[in-house]
């Protein structure tokens, strides 16, 4: 196991969420963290490693009290690339793999000012829970250039969980954390929540149901009382899907109708330079005419 260094960098375009993982073993030994990018882990190298040991000293300063890595020294960089407007859907990460302390820092790619290179300011998501009914959310409004560090609980590290849940695997006693770039997470954007976050979310239903439908895991429920929390799980979820597949095809028809005005644009100002070549080619037809009747 080792430690995790994550970094956030704000980019002007919003292109699809990209990232890349730096650690000391690379190849199928080192998988990843996470199905972000589901590659293998790159070597760390030299210069990637003095860049991870300065920024790793300067978060162990600036969350001294926290006791954050006193004996040891984080191993693995992560970089993940998000555009403006964008977000990463709430997740774990791997449970039983990252010892205690996540540290994640944001920056801006390629800035015009030195005020710029903070970026921008964006919004750390805390969730708990699976059904809609049931999730506690916790929003933290963060400046350009912050950081933040996660452990215990909050991180969903296997030994601090009630159940030692290992993987990416969801409890009902830890927290899955999640970033929202630009707007406010507390206000929902034109797709709602967000595919991904549904999707995340649909995985966790699953998941959970699939477990304790076999074996009721919660000790606080009997398994009538599981049971009757899957039908209500599925049905969220079925509600979940029906309002995906719905808004997808509102978007679906809103983006044809939009293709069909265009094309019917197109097909004007076509109509409208063949007219004008017309109109051309009878000028120069006459023209041609009058000079040949012209007495030379």
């Amino acid at each position: 196991m080792g430690f995790l260094i994550a970094s956030l960098i704000r980019t002007a375009l919003g292109s699809a969420v990209q990232r890349i993982d730096f650690g000391p073993n690379a190849g199928e030994a080192g998988r990843g963290e996470g199905v972000v990018s589901g590659a293998s882990m790159w070597r760390l190298g030299a210069l990637r490693a003095e860049l991870l040991n300065m920024v790793g000293e300067r978060l162990r300063h600036v969350f001294q009290r926290q006791g954050l890595w006193a004996h040891t020294q984080p191993d693995t960089l992560q970089l993940t690339k998000i555009g403006a407007g964008q977000q990463i859907a709430n997740h774990y990460d791997r449970r039983d793999r990252w010892q205690e302390g996540i540290a994640s820092i944001a920056w801006s790619e390629l800035p015009t000012s030195e005020r710029e290179s903070r970026g921008e300011a964006w919004t750390l998501v805390m969730e708990k829970g699976f059904a809609k009914r049931d999730r506690t959310q916790v929003s933290l409004s963060m400046p350009p250039g912050a950081a933040y560090v996660l452990t215990g609980r909050a991180q969903g590290v296997t030994k601090a969980c009630e159940k030692l849940t290992v993987g990416h695997n969801p409890c009902h006693c830890c927290w899955t954390h999640g970033v929202r770039m630009g707007a406010d997470a507390d206000e929902p954007d034109e797709d709602g929540e967000g595919a991904d976050e549904e999707m995340s979310n649909l995985v966790a239903i699953a998941d959970w149901c699939a477990v304790n439908y076999v074996t009721p895991g919660d000790v606080c429920l009997t398994r009538a009382e599981t049971l009757l929390r899957i039908k209500e799980y599925l049905k969220d979820a079925l509600v979940m899907v029906t309002q995906q597949v719905s808004a997808c095809a509102t978007t679906m028809q809103s983006s044809l109708d939009q293709q069909a005005l265009d094309l019917q644009e197109v097909d004007s100002t076509m109509e409208l330079i063949e007219n004008r070549l017309a109109s051309q080619k009878e000028q120069i037809a006459r023209s041609a005419m009058l000079a040949q009747c012209m007495p030379t």
